[in-house]
């Protein structure tokens, strides 16, 4: 005959427990992955709104010219966006490269707050004391972005959405075991976690490069975002 040991017993009820948190986040992980086919398009905008893509650059001689050229050729009417570099703090030739390029160029020093979010909050204010913009999207000065942005911005814009996060990967995903780590981790905040969330009427956040906001979320939730995850910080106050 076999008698029960409580302290056995005791154990696994421990352990399981234990694993528990963990299941539960396997389980969510499971669900989000089932949910995360591509989203339906939505129909076409009017293209008709007005967008100033402000692009933060500290120090980004090298790669700020082909970031400016890339969103001049944006499918988007020209009359209907403008490109605003924001030279931060910068003591390289930034500036004149993004002048060269084709961009509008405002430059801040400003020693005593140096962060990115500093960067956005002063581009944001100045687009909307202009007043000409209707909304305004922020693009990293290394990237490269697609040809539908803005059409993809506006066509969510027009139908309520008070911000929208693009899909961003990496430009050099074979390079290395970096880069394409780099490019299965993005894959899988854009295209499983975003996605489902995005399917089951959920935030899917801000999250840093390729977002966009119009200015009437703008004046209800100002941005005020410092700190070195200043989207996730700004996320969280939408």
């Amino acid at each position: 005959m076999n008698v029960p040991n409580p302290a056995s017993f005791t154990t696994e009820l421990v352990l399981a427990l234990a694993l528990l948190p963990a299941a539960l986040c396997c389980l969510y992980l499971l669900a989000l992955t089932l949910l995360s086919g591509r989203a339906r398009t939505p129909s076409p905008s009017t293209r008709q709104l007005r967008f100033d893509v402000v692009v933060p650059a500290h120090n980004e001689q090298a790669t700020i010219g082909r970031t400016v050229r890339s969103l001049l050729a944006l499918d988007w009417p020209r009359d209907c966006y403008r490109v605003l570099v924001v030279a931060d703090n910068c003591t390289d030739a930034t500036a004149a490269a993004a002048r060269g390029a084709g961009a509008h160029v405002v430059e801040r020093v400003d020693p005593e707050r140096r962060a990115k979010g500093y960067a956005l909050q002063y581009a944001f204010a100045i687009s909307r004391t202009l007043g000409w913009a209707e909304a305004v999207v922020v693009v990293d000065a290394d990237s490269e972005v697609s040809p539908h942005l803005l059409e993809a911005f506006a066509a969510r814009l027009e139908r309520g959405a008070p911000a929208v996060q693009a899909r961003y990967g990496v430009l050099n995903p074979m390079d290395s075991w970096r880069t394409r780590l780099i490019t299965v981790a993005k894959a899988c905040f854009h295209d499983v976690r975003s996605r489902a969330r995005e399917r089951l009427a959920l935030s899917c956040g801000i999250r840093g490069n390729g977002w966009c906001v119009p200015h009437r979320t703008l004046h209800r939730v100002p941005y005020r975002a410092f700190s070195l995850a200043e989207d996730v910080e700004y996320g969280l106050a939408l």
